[in-house]
């Protein structure tokens, strides 16, 4: 997911779980092995893990143990957006 459709969804994400939209929803199975989980527990993992990874140093954030990481998070959330649409 490109880094702007990537921050508009954390965005939209944000709005949704403010407003409790993810309260009720249906658990999500991401299909990653991990078998269905509750959408609004599993939206606020993937913000915070964001936000931990916001806050590290550039030169651990950019590290490829680190990078692998995110690009698994980013994964994530894009199948985590296919489920919510």
């Amino acid at each position: 997911m490109p880094a702007d459709d990537l921050a508009g969804f954390m965005a939209e994400l944000r709005r949704r779980l403010e407003a409790g939209e993810l309260a009720n929803h249906p658990p999500i199975d991401l299909e990653l092995g991990s078998g269905p989980q509750n959408a609004e527990a599993l939206a606020l993992r993937m913000l915070r893990e964001v936000k931990a990874f916001r806050s590290m140093p550039p030169e651990q954030r950019t590290s490829e143990p680190v990078r692998s990481m995110r690009r698994e998070l980013a994964e994530e959330l894009r199948r985590l957006r296919e489920q919510l649409r």
